[in-house]
């Protein structure tokens, strides 16, 4: 999956493992929910460290560095590699490999990192912010296994990051992402800094490579408070770390002068700050001082950009105040991360925090000097970080920008990210109404999205995780970004949403790397920011649909549908659907005994038949589930008539109630299962088929692979014949959640029906891939809006940006 810039980032991370090292018998087929924390540990062990590091460098709002993976699925065959990593010009590769045993015996892997190796050993150490200039490699080894040490030599030189775990113990994770944090800041401020004495040349005269200078924290604190946590940080940083600490107790001699040594500190040596925020903190003068002259937005020289760069140095916050009396707020840091303190175990969360912040700060420092020298303008003014009131009204305040700030024409902040939600702009505007702001993406104006009218849509999502997607170097969070991505403007445009995932069990869980992603959560966590709700319509506000099974897992009740009722209706499917003839008619089920029938029968018999009744309930309950399914799915693309429900309130001045038709006025499908699914058929497959029955608006997005994916390759390449894909006895053969499916259907009657159903279906979905081998169909076939060119362009775009701008065309041409 290409990456989502217009833009390539002047930073990248990809985290290698071989798929060995997810792969433990012992775990096999138990279910995830049931394994103690050493199993869990163990269990997917580099995925699972793969998606932490992405959690850690990638944050919730899209914002920080793009980690992509390289590993192959299970099922991959033997000796196959990920593909090649991209050498974009100016980009910079940090490759981390798990190394543990399967990957030390594998031929071919040792290979594919050695090659990287190798890369990395002949790059320069610091490289000119050229267009053009080539790809530098960094290689950071990590050894999960002792015998990690014995892979090539090209690596051996290399300084290995220690993680082996003693057997029987959970592995300390956040430990190995200190080190690797510390690394990457450590290098990347060399990298971008080489002319600021960021490289201290090595003792000896002999050649030798360069070594970064050690990054400087500054710790500020006041007096009055307790001097116990800063003391703690001070030592940690010291004992624990490749940094240096400045603490003025300790580091400035006595009788020299205060003032001048503490300026030239804050300003000009440390790469970032911590406030130990006590009672006292924000009424001592010196600790404000501070405070401002750190925090102060400096013109950037990061690049000969065309617009004025300004860059603002990281701070984090660590609160130990212990409620001895009132104390201010203080708004220079209103913005900054805050850590609570809670004993000396948070020093190392407290610094690695920091140095990501100071990572982040480095990492668009250099993109915005990117787009800088691309975009000419006085009136542009390009930020390493996402604005905020403090920030802006003392850049307007520089000597500089005074005129500007003079000036009736207003001025664009330029700001990393991909757009701030309608929340954070709102509150922008009300302090600078004159001002606009806009994320690199959106300044670029390549991939822009257009001013949309969606109010009263209802766009039907159906997204979902395969394990494919691995092969292309990403996971559910990849998918997610372009799922946001593409949502936002359309939320902002007034459309409401219809998904039918499960609900999450926790908005935003603690520990997301240990559990699958829940798009519903992602959908409900982005209406949640965009949805204006100050605007009083006659229509109802957007919402997210839920629909509801009949049958199934899906129970809601009143406390999940009062949790959410501000954002999310809960949609049931109604019960008489079921009557719509076989295999989904009752009179064609198996029929277990009655309670009636079963107390005619004699005491001896009646417990095994009650047992028997119960195994044939439950081997026949994928059955009904997929069943459940097919009717939702029919019933969302309005077969049978559009689904309904009521709104908790009507709409303000509505005469007609709080009923709520659901018409869904497009089908966006992206990803998907294709095998371990619970339909008849692959989930995505079978409402893309409904949705073109019903002429439905269809977007097939193939960059998250899955089911969407085979469905766009065959759309662009119609193979010959149906593919296997495309047959019952395919799944029945190779998947063992489908053929469980079927067994369970114990009447030979029942199950000839069902095979017939859902091959019927299968071939329906054919007719339609074959019904475009002339590609210049493809626009009558979906109808969403697009040209048959850009259709195909759509079936096989891997780059986000594209993806969206052409959703958004799209949309845009929706009567």
């Amino acid at each position: 999956m290409a990456t989502p810039s217009s833009l390539p980032p002047p930073v990248r991370i990809y985290i290698l493992w071989h798929p060995g090292l997810d792969q433990r018998e012992e775990f096999k087929g138990r279910d995830l929910k049931k394994l103690t924390p050493l199993e869990l540990a163990t269990h997917l062990r580099g995925l699972s460290l793969a998606r932490r590091l992405y959690y850690w460098f990638r944050l919730e709002n899209m914002e920080g560095i793009p980690v992509y993976f390289r590993s192959t699925p299970e099922n991959a065959s033997l000796g196959e590699t990920p593909p090649p990593i991209p050498e974009d010009p100016g980009v910079r590769n940090y490759i981390i490999p798990l190394v543990d045993a399967t990957m030390v015996a594998s031929p071919d892997w040792r290979a594919y990192v050695a090659h990287y190796a190798a890369k990395s050993s002949r790059q320069p150490d610091a490289a000119p912010l050229k267009r053009n200039s080539p790809a530098t490699f960094r290689l950071l080894p990590v050894a999960v296994e002792p015998v990690a040490y014995n892979m090539p030599e090209s690596m051996r030189k290399l300084n290995f990051l220690r993680h082996i775990t003693p057997a029987g113990m959970v592995p300390e994770d956040a430990e190995l992402i200190a080190r690797i944090t510390e690394v990457l800041c450590r290098d990347m401020r060399a990298w971008c800094h080489p002319s600021d004495k960021s490289l201290e040349k090595p003792a000896n005269k002999r050649k030798a490579a360069a070594v970064p200078e050690k990054i400087k924290i500054f710790l500020s604190h006041a007096k009055a408070d307790d001097t116990e946590e800063a003391i703690t940080l001070k030592q940690y940083i010291q004992r624990e770390t490749q940094c240096e600490a400045f603490f003025d107790e300790t580091d400035i001699a006595s009788g020299y002068d205060y003032t001048t040594i503490l300026d030239t500190a804050v300003t000009r040596e440390s790469a970032g700050l911590i406030v130990i925020q006590g009672d006292n903190y924000a009424d001592r003068p010196w600790c404000r001082k501070e405070i401002r002259d750190f925090l102060r937005p400096v013109e950037d020289s990061c690049g000969a950009g065309k617009g004025r760069q300004y860059f603002v140095a990281p701070a984090v916050v660590v609160q130990t105040m212990k409620g001895k009396q009132i104390a201010r707020t203080i708004p220079e840091l209103g913005y900054s991360p805050c850590v609570r303190w809670q004993d000396a175990q948070s020093a190392r969360f407290v610094i690695t925090t920091l140095l990501r912040e100071i990572l982040f700060g480095l990492f668009y420092r250099r993109l915005a000097a990117k787009y800088a020298a691309l975009q000419p303008g006085s009136r542009k003014v390009f930020l390493n970080r996402s604005p905020d009131p403090v920030m802006i009204a003392r850049i307007m305040a520089t000597p500089e920008m005074k005129s500007l700030a003079a000036s009736p024409q207003p001025v664009s902040f330029i700001h990393p990210g991909y757009g701030l939600s309608n929340m954070e702009k709102d509150g922008l505007k009300a302090s600078f109404p004159r001002y606009y702001f806009r994320s690199f993406n959106e300044s670029s104006g390549k991939y822009k999205a257009p001013d949309l009218n969606l109010r009263g849509r209802i766009i039907s999502i159906s997204v979902g995780h395969s394990e494919e997607i691995l092969n292309t170097g990403c996971w559910s969070e990849h998918t997610q970004e372009i799922l946001l991505r593409f949502m936002r403007p359309l939320l902002r445009a007034q459309a409401s949403l219809l998904y039918g995932g499960r609900l999450p069990e926790s908005f935003r869980p603690a520990e997301p790397w240990k559990e699958e992603l829940n798009f519903t959560a992602s959908l409900l966590q982005l209406l949640l920011a965009e949805r204006d709700v100050t605007t009083s319509t006659l229509q109802a506000p957007p919402r997210l649909y839920v629909p509801i099974r009949h049958h199934g897992g899906d129970q809601i009740d009143a406390q999940k549908i009062a949790q959410w009722t501000d954002i999310c209706s809960f949609v049931k499917v109604p019960a008489k659907d079921w009557q719509v003839g076989a295999p989904f008619d009752d009179k064609t089920r198996p029929q277990p005994l009655t309670e009636v029938e079963l107390a005619k029968m004699p005491e001896s018999e009646r417990e095994r038949a009650k047992e028997a009744r119960q195994q044939l309930a439950k081997a026949f309950e994928p059955a009904r589930n997929a069943i459940a399914l097919t009717i939702m799915r029919r019933r969302i693309c309005g077969i049978g008539g559009n689904l309904t429900c009521k709104l908790p309130d009507p709409p303000l001045g509505s005469a007609g109630g709080n009923n709520q038709e659901i018409d869904t006025s497009a089908h966006l499908l992206m990803g998907g299962k294709t095998e371990g699914f619970t339909g008849w058929m692959p989930g995505l497959f079978e409402e893309a088929l409904y949705a073109i029955k019903q002429n439905k608006p269809v977007f097939l997005i193939s960059a998250a692979g899955g089911a969407a994916g085979m469905l766009a390759e065959w759309l662009l390449h119609p193979p010959a014949k149906q593919p296997p894909q495309l047959t019952v006895d395919h799944y029945i053969e190779h998947d063992p959640v489908y053929a469980r499916m079927f067994a369970g259907i114990t009447a030979a009657d029942l199950q000839v029906a069902c095979k017939a159903f859902c091959q019927d279906i299968m071939d329906a979905l054919w007719e339609r891939v074959e019904s475009v081998r002339d590609a210049t169909k493809l626009g009558e076939l979906l109808k969403n809006g697009l040209t048959w060119e850009k259709n195909l362009e759509l079936l096989e775009a891997k780059n986000t940006g594209r993806i969206c701008q052409l959703v958004w065309e799209g949309m845009e041409k929706q009567p």
